[in-house]
């Protein structure tokens, strides 16, 4: 159980510091397909709605990791199965939000 928490409070912190990043408009070399975007691709992105949605999803994944540390520290079960459904959710969101809103 030590090494489950520790775990989550490792990806819980990564989730924040990338959050912070995204931000304050850093990090775009750390978007999977951005960076193998050619320039006339990337005139069709909104990079600040890019990052918006980059942030508030990161943030949103380190909320579902914390629901899961609670859940292991507490014994609680379904607890630590809701932050895991969530963030499978959260995931599948931000892929669609960042495929249809940053778009020009």
């Amino acid at each position: 159980m030590v090494a489950a928490c520790i775990i989550y409070g490792i990806l819980i912190l990564l989730f924040l510091v990338l959050g912070i990043l995204f931000a304050r408009g850093r990090g775009r070399k750390l978007i999977a397909g951005y960076n193998t975007m050619s320039e006339r691709e990337r005139e069709k992105i909104d990079e600040t709605k890019l990052m918006r949605i980059l942030r508030s999803g990161m943030f949103a994944f380190a909320g579902c990791m914390a629901l899961s540390l609670i859940g292991a520290l507490t014994g609680i079960r379904p607890l630590m199965d809701l932050g895991a459904v969530l963030l499978v959710v959260e995931a599948v969101v931000l892929v669609i939000l960042a495929n249809t809103k940053a778009k020009r």
